[in-house]
């Protein structure tokens, strides 16, 4: 569904991204990890058109979206949320929805034809706060709100930069399940960047493992468990 091809990226002397590659099938959870400044967020900007790349394609069913601007990633069907949060903060949690679940209706009817605000509401534990502005919830509800709106795009990608961040272990777990409801329900693919690795580890079906603007490592979660190159840049390595 999703194909990255040989992503280059560069901010001056500093090279973001060097030859990314990767790929992200209908209904798979594909988990994005690396340190600080490996070039996680900065291929998620490229994938949904905030960045446009120095060189490769970003192709969905084929067709490349990539250096188009996120308009027309988003027309193409990749949708996403942010490391900080980007809500309407003073409209009505409903209303945050309805925003992005009008655009699609507009520009990806198939997509959202069969979507019940009021039954995704009741899935994300939002229902009783449809009403209350964006603003006024907890940071864990701000962040469903935030991937629910994105969902209401009807994406058949969805990128999650950071989703747990901040969130204690019972929050994280539970959001995982959501995450896991939402590719169950949707089918959509979906890639999660996060720093928790336990949550990483028990969400996704494979990962990418990313340093200093490169791809070191990729596969089902056990491989990557194993890693020589993953526990290196993780734990450190001895003489």
């Amino acid at each position: 569904m999703l194909e990255v091809r040989g992503i280059g990226k560069q901010f001056g002397g500093v090279s973001a991204l060097r030859d990314v590659s990767l790929e992200c099938r209908k209904g798979e959870i594909r988990g994005l990890i690396g340190p600080n400044g490996a070039g996680k967020s900065s291929l998620i900007n490229v994938i949904s058109g905030v960045l446009t790349p120095d060189k490769g394609a970003v192709a969905l069913d084929g067709r490349n979206v990539a250096g188009k601007g996120p308009e027309v990633a988003a027309r193409a069907g990749i949708a996403r949320t942010f490391q900080n949060l980007r809500l309407f903060a003073n409209l009505s949690v409903a209303q945050n929805i309805e925003v992005a679940l009008t655009s699609a209706r507009a520009l990806r009817p198939d997509a959202v034809r069969g979507f019940d605000l009021h039954a995704e509401m009741v899935a994300f534990s939002l229902i009783a706060r449809s009403e209350d502005a964006a603003r006024t919830l907890s940071y864990g509800d701000q962040r469903r709100l935030e991937i629910l709106r994105a969902l209401a795009l009807g994406p058949s990608v969805l990128l999650l930069d950071e989703p747990a961040a901040g969130m204690n272990d019972v929050e994280s777990a539970a959001l995982a399940e959501l995450i896991r409801g939402i590719r169950d329900r949707f089918g959509c693919a979906i890639i999660v960047i996060d720093h928790d690795l336990h949550f990483i580890m028990k969400l996704s079906e494979r990962i990418t493992v990313m340093d200093m603007g490169a791809v070191i490592a990729e596969g089902p979660v056990d491989a990557i468990r194993r890693d020589p190159k993953v526990i290196e840049i993780y734990l450190g390595s001895t003489p």
